[in-house]
């Protein structure tokens, strides 16, 4: 006959214990970088959208802005004017020209280890 382990009374309880927390905090750790990975593509996707426009409207910085705002334009907090930069349309060769777009955006992150407080700083950017 083989002997069977006998396992205390509530071992498994005290090893959940243990185990929960650090579970808990990869998960919310999982949300956040997953939030701020959309939140980085849809930056990049309004930068890239600001380019065609202002490839299609050079010098119309003001057409520039409105697009990029209007593909942000469900972020919260909202996106503002001073957080998009827009360098002004400079000719690098004969008929040639080049716009920088710049978008910085500042997240507050949702489930931040040391409390509330922390933020990461994002930045989106086409020549």
């Amino acid at each position: 006959t083989m002997k069977r382990l006998q396992i205390p009374p509530g071992q498994s309880l005290v090893e959940l214990a243990v185990i929960l927390p650090l579970l808990l905090i990869m998960l919310m750790g999982m949300a956040d970088y997953a939030l701020l990975y959309t939140l980085q593509t849809r930056l990049r996707n309004a930068v890239a959208e600001g380019g065609y426009v202002a490839a299609q409207n050079p010098g119309n910085e003001a057409i520039v802005r409105s697009q990029v705002r209007t593909v942000l334009q469900e972020l919260d907090p909202p996106i503002t004017d001073a957080d998009i930069t827009i360098t002004p349309c400079v000719e690098v060769r004969s008929d040639e020209y080049e716009t920088e777009i710049r978008v910085q955006y500042t997240r507050s992150l949702l489930f931040g280890l040391f409390g509330s407080g922390l933020a990461v700083d994002l930045e989106q950017s086409t020549t």
